[in-house]
């Protein structure tokens, strides 16, 4: 039986998910993204979670769809492809865990687009990132084309994706792109950190805080404050009763499981 794509590891309240593809510099293939699929599915059942790691083995993070794997598809099998990827991502992105990718090597297009599904990106000094499918005739199929001009904004995220340019963990940075640059015998040591960072608080406020603000990313400065309502409330409501979280579900409050 072969090797699994994708490795979950946990650790308490954190776990690491490693894309495991060292030979293909972790290609994202279609048994890739059914493998994320299974281990976001147990991640999403695990209550007390709180901060999820994402990794590459090897000497990269990503480098994007796996080519051999498109060239084989027809339209209605790519087609699926980029749903079942856009899917996932899209469950990364609006978890209730807070997600943290650990960058080294290419992150490139698919990668990227992995990379940008998560809350935080720390990048190792010498990571490489881009989006090159227009090299290749192709064009962003994960989410790419609305995540990148959120971080970096339009006018940026037109001409990396047009253009198809590799650019550095630094200039990455300077656009909005990566979070924090660090040297590559830190990377480990500095995602930690930032781990240990979330851990300090109790889980039920790591959930309803990536809650409150993924909320306001996706309907608003209105959605964003009753979330705000909501999740105050929940954590007065110390009685060992449901009564209040029920009141305010039971009104509408907006959830990211349901905002997928």
């Amino acid at each position: 039986m072969s090797e699994p794509d994708v490795r979950l590891a946990v650790h308490g309240r954190s776990a690491t998910v490693t894309l495991s593809r060292p030979e293909r510099l972790n290609a994202l293939r279609e048994e890739t993204l059914r493998d994320l699929e299974s281990v976001w599915t147990e991640i999403e059942s695990m209550d007390d979670l709180a901060v999820v790691v994402i990794k590459g083995e090897g000497r990269a993070f990503s480098a994007g769809a796996d080519v051999n794997s498109i060239h084989t598809q027809d339209v209605v099998g790519s087609d699926n492809f980029m749903r079942r990827g856009q899917a996932i991502f899209t469950r990364i992105n609006t978890a209730r865990v807070v997600t943290v990718a650990a960058v080294h090597g290419y992150a490139l297009g698919g990668g990227l687009e992995l990379a940008m599904a998560c809350d935080t990106r720390v990048a190792a000094r010498s990571a490489v990132l881009g989006h090159p499918e227009s090299t290749l005739g192709h064009l962003p199929g994960w989410g790419g084309t609305h995540r990148l001009p959120a971080l970096v904004g339009r006018s940026a995220a037109l001409e990396l994706i047009v253009g198809g340019e590799r650019i550095s963990a630094e200039r990455a940075c300077g656009l909005g792109l990566v979070d924090l640059v660090v040297d590559d015998v830190e990377l480990d040591e500095r995602v930690d950190r930032v781990v240990d960072l979330f851990l300090q608080r109790p889980t039920e406020i790591v959930h309803l805080a990536k809650e409150a603000v993924l909320v306001g990313d996706l309907f608003g400065p209105a959605a964003a404050e009753r979330a705000e309502r909501v999740g105050i409330a929940v954590l007065r409501d110390r009685d060992g009763s449901t009564t209040t979280r029920q009141k305010f579900l039971a009104a509408g409050s907006l959830g990211t499981r349901r905002a997928r």
